[in-house]
């Protein structure tokens, strides 16, 4: 059986480019060209499929290809579910404060206001992010808890943006166990591999060096307490550097996905 390094190997053309079918994948694009001839065929009769084609993906690359979609498909991409949460944030913002002042919106507010661009968005992925933000402050009760619209983004970014390189470490490093305990030592090992299996398939991970520092910071440096597999998540979440803005993460997710 030929080895990850060998399929990577297979992917880059002499010239150090990729190959065309490994760019399709890593990009999604049979995944936006499926949906731009199902939607050529049900509301775009009578206009060129060139022109269609321009028209679509113009929408794709402004990010306006998400609002009032399915919740299956904003989260078959990465560049769908930034776009969606460009699009939630921004409307969002209306209702921030003062900076010393801002609001603080429970899990249902922020979901009405999710569903509103998306009317199927599940709860869950709401709740995700709150648990992950909320549970930094020790007995605070997700459920009754209410957050900002900057904490709770940042929470979001980390948990939804990257969810599949999240699941993928887990697996790897935790046995698929969010509350199994382990060494620094013992996870470290397993990021790059989830890194390289991630965008494989297409998925971005996080920024270089936030999660080593995010499990330094779970497990107490220097203690020898280790960690679980949440706390690293919650650590993630307060880390300013796990979430470098809707345009940075843009532009990091797609150079990581270029990578050779």
């Amino acid at each position: 059986m030929p080895s990850a390094a060998d399929l990577r190997h297979s992917e880059v053309e002499p010239t150090g480019k990729l190959r065309a079918e490994a760019y399709i994948r890593r990009h999604h694009l049979e995944t936006y060209f499926c949906d731009m001839l199902g939607m050529q065929g049900r509301h775009t009769k009578g206009i060129n499929p060139a022109d269609n084609a321009v028209q679509y993906f113009e929408a794709v690359l402004k990010g306006q290809h998400v609002v009032g979609r399915s919740f299956e498909w904003i989260a078959a991409t990465p560049h769908n579910r930034l776009c969606f949460l460009q699009r939630v944030h921004a409307s969002c913002r209306g209702v921030e404060g003062p900076e010393d002042d801002l609001q603080l919106l429970t899990a249902d507010d922020y979901l009405c206001v999710f569903r509103m661009l998306s009317p199927d968005f599940p709860s869950r992925v709401i709740k995700s992010g709150f648990k992950a933000s909320v549970q930094s402050s020790p007995g605070t009760d997700a459920e009754q808890a209410r957050l900002t619209v900057p904490a709770f983004f940042q929470a979001l970014h980390v948990v939804f943006l990257h969810e599949t390189f999240l699941l993928t470490l887990r697996q790897l490093a935790f046995g698929g166990r969010s509350q199994s305990r382990r060494s620094v030592q013992e996870v470290l090992p397993h990021i790059k591999p989830a890194e390289l299996a991630c965008k494989e398939a297409g998925w971005c991970s996080l920024p270089a060096g936030s999660i080593e520092a995010a499990c330094l910071d779970a497990c107490g440096a220097g203690t020898g307490k280790g960690l679980v597999f949440d706390g690293m998540v919650r650590s993630l979440c307060s880390h300013r550097g796990s979430c470098p803005g809707y345009a940075g993460a843009d532009r990091l997710c797609q150079a990581s996905l270029d990578e050779k």
